[in-house]
C-alpha cells in the first residue's frame, strides 16, 4: 500500500472513529438525556405522592377538626338539656309543693266546715228540741 493510500486509508478510519467517536457522545448523551427524563418523572411522581399525602393529611386535620367542633357542640347541646331539664324537673318540684299546700289546705277547709257543719247541726237539733219543748209547754199550759 502506498502512502497516499494509507493517507487515505488511515483519513477514513480517522474519520469513521470521528463518527463512532460523535455517535457514541451522541448515544450518551441521549442516555443522559433520557436518566434526567426517568430522575425528573420519578421526582415529579415522588412530589404528586408528597402533595397527595399533604392534601390526605389537610383533609384528615380538618375532618378531626370537625370532628372536635361538633363534639364540642354536642357537649354543649347535652349541657344545655340537662340544664333545661333541672329547671323543668325544680318547677315541677315547686308546682307540686304547691298542689300539696293547695290539698292541705282543701282539707284542712273541709275538715274545718264539717266541724262547723256538725256544730251547726248540734245547734240545729238543740234549737228542735228546743222548739218542741216549747211546743210541748204551749200545749201543756192551754
Amino acid at each position: 500500500m502506498t502512502d497516499n493510500e494509507e493517507t487515505v486509508q488511515a483519513s477514513a478510519s480517522l474519520a469513521e472513529r470521528s463518527r463512532a467517536a460523535d455517535e457514541r457522545d451522541r448515544l450518551a448523551d441521549e442516555w443522559d438525556r433520557l436518566a434526567d427524563e426517568r430522575e425528573r418523572a420519578a421526582d415529579d411522581r415522588e412530589r404528586r405522592a408528597d402533595e397527595r399525602e399533604t392534601a390526605a393529611d389537610a383533609r384528615e386535620e380538618s375532618l378531626n377538626h370537625q370532628q372536635q367542633r361538633l363534639d364540642e357542640y354536642n357537649r354543649q347541646r347535652a349541657t344545655r338539656s340537662l340544664k333545661t331539664i333541672e329547671l323543668a324537673r325544680a318547677s315541677l318540684e315547686r308546682s307540686w309543693q304547691r298542689l300539696a299546700r293547695a290539698e292541705g289546705a282543701v282539707r284542712t277547709d273541709a275538715h274545718r266546715a264539717a266541724r262547723e257543719q256538725t256544730k251547726v247541726d248540734r245547734e240545729t237539733a238543740t234549737s228542735d228540741r228546743a222548739a218542741k219543748d216549747v211546743q210541748r209547754e204551749g200545749t201543756e199550759d192551754s
